[in-house]
């Protein structure tokens, strides 16, 4: 192979993982997670809100490795699940199940799953939603 070959190779490739790069740090800076007074919100550009979970729907909180994430994925309806995350692989996320309706999972990965899933139980605690120990966050 020669260099006049191997050159565009090597700068697409390039440009192809500088884009996921791109994506997967400016993602965490698009899509938002906000724990708001009737429920969990996902937002867009820190103001438009894409979807809102009142607590009172909320039947379980969980917080999984991104092993865990994918094992489940594949053996239940976790792979039908709303996936609001805001990064491209997540070490941890938080899986939020709803008691019904449509979408009764919702994938997001927030900065701190632990703290953001302690504060988000309690918040449905306190609204009548699941009564979850912040212990129980992991299966």
């Amino acid at each position: 192979m020669t260099w006049d070959a191997i050159i565009p190779v090597v700068v697409v490739g390039s440009f192809w993982l500088v884009s996921l790069v791109a994506v997967h740090l400016g993602f965490r800076y698009v899509i938002t997670y906000s724990i708001g007074p009737n429920g969990l919100e996902v937002i867009a550009f820190r103001v438009a809100r894409l979807s809102t979970v009142r607590f009172e729907d909320i039947s379980s909180v969980e917080v999984l490795s991104f092993r865990q994430l994918l094992l489940q994925s594949l053996a239940s309806n976790l792979f039908w699940a709303a996936r609001a995350g805001n990064r491209l692989v997540a070490r941890r996320a938080i899986v939020v199940r709803r008691k019904a309706g449509k979408g009764r999972a919702l994938i997001i990965s927030p900065d701190d799953p632990d703290v953001f899933a302690r504060e988000l139980l309690q918040r449905c605690a306190q609204a009548g939603g699941t009564r979850s120990p912040p212990g129980d966050l992991h299966p």
